[in-house]
């Protein structure tokens, strides 16, 4: 066929005739082709029929969409996608290693606004302070043993009419010391008005803690928590505990070690000043002045250091082993060089150091250096001035 050749009319072409024909088996009749004119009538009508099923289905979409924002918006008695009702309250049941109680969790009525005119109803829960609670802590026993663990319980009720919300970041636990703490509350924990729980933990008392001592419940946050801990707030509403904090290897009739001791330690110097770089001697005597014999090294050793002001702590240079009866006294000799730089001062501190004490695990890096006030010390630290001259004697003509 050519572009000039006349047209061949539909129902005689040999193509359409077999397209007919093939649509008609389809169709389920006797494959006879159908004409043209039928064909086209109802291409239409199948055609009518689907723009009918598209309008009937934005019409229930439509409807879909209403009532899916009167049930978010109105309240009632509808449930959102989180499967809560928005107008009610929710109840969870938590069971924490160290807590066996229900917990009621209450969505106050806190909105903002949504996409329509009603406000959308959002969860929402003030952080906790230290006044929203009330309790008890106990330790299993009164008598701590220095780096040793003890065990601690701890309850908590919330006396306000309000949930609040303790963050893991900052929990509630037992406060001894910077080094000495316990974070009880575990991650962020929800608190319903008037729910009580009941944690458990340990509490490890530092060498430096040897004495007197009391137990705290506070808000705490650690820096991070196993480099020491600083307390946030105290819980007035759960009483502290008094415990005694005692060396390991104490034994009852043996003489006192050094931390539990008595002590008057006096601090001298043939100088009164140093020039830089220069040596010189101070001189430390010891005297126990309790009613006991005491040891001048055990777990704790009587020590000396002196640093440069403005400088890092130096080492503590720790007493000879010996014992001594009330009113016996020791004298220990120690060299110091004086810093380089004039205008500073040496200063020299006497107290109790503890050699053998690894604080490594709680960030106490130090602890085995340090030297540490007690308050059965009495001591005054003793400060010679770094000069542009040479040392001065106090003792020499």
């Amino acid at each position: 066929m050519t572009p000039e050749d006349p047209l061949i009319p539909p129902d005689d072409d040999a193509v359409a005739v077999a397209a007919r024909g093939a649509l008609g088996r389809l169709a389920g009749s006797d494959g006879a082709p159908a004409p043209w004119h039928d064909v086209r009538a109802r291409g239409r009508r199948v055609q009518v029929m689907r723009y009918a099923t598209a309008a009937a289905a934005c019409l229930l979409l439509v409807v879909a969409g209403v009532g899916t924002v009167s049930a978010v918006n109105g309240g009632g008695d509808h449930v959102d996608v989180a499967g809560t009702d928005p107008g009610g309250s929710t109840t969870t049941t938590s069971e924490p290693t160290s807590s066996t109680t229900t917990t009621t969790t209450t969505r106050p009525g806190v909105t903002t606004p949504g996409r329509g005119t009603n406000p959308v109803v959002i969860p929402s829960f003030p952080q906790a302070q230290a006044e929203d609670f009330e309790g008890t802590l106990q330790v299993e026993s009164t008598t701590l043993v220095a780096t040793e663990p003890m065990p601690v319980t701890l309850t908590l009720r919330n006396v306000t009419d309000h949930a609040v919300w303790v963050p893991g970041f900052q929990p509630i636990g037992a406060y001894l010391g910077f080094f000495s703490a316990t974070g009880m509350t575990a991650g962020d924990e929800l608190f319903a008005p008037g729910q009580t729980r009941t944690y458990a933990s340990t509490i490890t008392a530092a060498p430096s803690l040897i004495g007197s001592a009391s137990l705290f419940t506070a808000v705490v946050r650690g820096i991070p928590m196993d480099f020491g801990t600083i307390v946030v707030d105290y819980l007035a509403g759960v009483p502290p505990v008094a415990v005694t904090v005692i060396p390991p290897g104490t034994e009852p009739g043996a003489p006192l070690d050094p931390s539990q001791g008595s002590w008057n330690i006096e601090l001298s110097s043939d100088v009164d000043q140093a020039a830089p770089g220069e040596s010189f001697v101070v001189h430390a005597e010891f005297t126990n002045t309790g009613t006991e014999p005491q040891q001048t090294y055990a777990y704790g050793a009587l020590a000396v250091r002196c640093s440069s002001a403005g400088t890092a702590a130096a080492d503590g240079n720790p007493m000879i082993p010996l014992t001594l009866a009330p009113g016996e006294h020791a004298a220990l000799d120690l060299t110091v060089a004086a810093d380089d730089a004039p205008g500073r001062s040496v200063i020299c501190e006497a107290g109790v150091m503890f050699p053998t004490y690894d604080g490594s695990s709680v960030g106490d890096f130090s602890g085995a250096t340090n030297v540490y006030p007690f308050a059965g010390i009495t001591t005054t630290p003793l400060t010679i001035p770094i000069t542009d001259g040479s040392a001065t004697s106090t003792t020499g003509p």
